[in-house]
């Protein structure tokens, strides 16, 4: 919740602690919520979130930005939020250059005029902003992805994020990795690499009423037939392969998340949405999610087997167990973590009624029908303690 909206100056007469760790967000705060909010949100010390910055010409119009303003979005413990400017332009070679500096600079005048100084600096991604702070501030990397393999994803020049990514790995105090693969590669720049995995909430009803397949929210589910459920952002990351081997079985889908504007089989995908038994219901608020879960039978996770897939550690697939869903997940190395984690904690029998792996598009079929026909819908409780042992305060300890 918003608790205030004020400039810097304003600020100066609250109650503000004497140090705050500096967070460095791939993201702004208002987009999808992903790893760097979800931990941000599950800590315990004070934090200031630092957006990814807004510049004042968007959509071909100079559109002015505050600069400076601070919010507060939580008290305790403690969160505020920095929104720097930020130059257009910013893949250009000059921009790129000049764009952490001028972040770095506005965050220390922020601070400065809270009187409120950094215990540490904290990015998530790769950028210069985490450099030239005074010493005795130590700097932590965290890797949310492989950025270089997701070079083209971002549309940037992979020989200038190689140069990037190899100085922020050797100016970094410390850094950690989101999976063991990625951790691997950065081992080989920089060692003592460590891994800190995604991690999920354990969701719950909290008593209220819960939503029913009826005309209203679902049309096309018949008697009997099972929902297969996909929430995230929807993107070249997911295989259509999938969906659609899943739709021409005669599956009920239901998608729910935002689509990818740059998204090349985004055309594609919209043909499938027309279909009888699929349903897209975009984006949805936070606080919605457990309606659509408890409208499910299984929950996927069809990642495509790629570099940037393979280093990443999707947070759906640990989400859909802390809502209770049994998964089918995509074969690749993050899926395997969960997959050998499952069988340690409950033995191979019993992870088999929580979790499956897929290579095929027909196989994800099977294994949807295997586990909906199990009923495993219907007992959550061992997969909600699964979950408990990954969820975001966790990570924080």
């Amino acid at each position: 919740m918003i608790i205030g909206r004020r400039g810097v100056r304003d600020l100066t007469g609250s109650s503000l602690p004497a140090g705050v760790r500096v967070w460095l967000a791939g993201v702004n705060w208002d987009d999808i919520r992903g790893t760097d909010r979800l931990l941000v949100e599950a800590t315990r010390g004070p934090v200031m979130w630092v957006d990814r910055g807004y510049s004042p010409l968007r959509g071909g119009r100079w559109i002015p930005v505050a600069r400076g303003g601070v919010e507060i979005l939580r008290r305790d413990p403690l969160v505020l939020r920095f929104t720097p400017s930020v130059p257009p332009f910013a893949t250009r070679p000059l921009v790129r250059w000049l764009t952490p500096r001028l972040i770095r600079w506005q965050i220390r005048t922020a601070l400065r005029r809270l009187h409120v100084r950094p215990t540490a600096v904290v990015a998530t991604y790769l950028t210069d902003a985490a450099s030239g702070w005074p010493r005795g501030i130590p700097v932590v990397l965290y890797g949310t992805d492989d950025y270089q393999a997701g070079a083209r994803l971002m549309g940037v020049s992979g020989s200038w994020l190689e140069d990037l990514e190899r100085r922020c790995l050797t100016e970094a105090d410390a850094v950690v990795a989101v999976s063991d693969e990625l951790a691997t590669r950065w081992a080989g720049i920089r060692p003592g690499v460590q891994t800190l995995r995604n991690g999920c909430r354990v969701l719950s009803s909290d008593g209220a009423d819960r939503p029913t397949r009826s005309a209203a929210r679902l049309p096309y589910v018949s008697p009997g037939s099972p929902v297969v459920g996909l929430v995230g952002q929807l993107s070249a990351r997911i295989s259509l392969d999938v969906l659609e081997a899943i739709a021409d079985a005669g599956i009920s889908l239901l998608l729910v998340g935002p689509v990818d504007p740059h998204w090349p089989a985004s055309d594609k995908f919209k043909v499938l949405c027309r279909r009888n038994n699929v349903e897209y219901v975009g984006r949805v608020d936070p606080s919605e999610l457990m309606a659509f879960f408890e409208l499910m039978d299984v929950g996927i996770t069809p990642y495509a087997d790629s570099p940037f897939n393979t280093a990443s550690f999707p947070l759906k697939t640990l989400e859909y167990l802390g809502a209770g869903l049994p998964v089918v997940a995509s074969d690749i190395a993050p899926s395997r973590w969960v997959r050998r984690d499952l069988e340690s904690r409950l033995g191979t029998s019993e992870a088999d009624r929580h979790f499956r792996l897929a290579v095929r598009p027909a196989e994800f079929v099977t294994e949807i029908l295997t586990l909906a026909r199990s009923g495993g819908r219907h007992d959550p409780s061992r997969r909600q303690q699964y979950a408990a042992h990954h969820t975001w305060e966790s990570r924080t300890n």
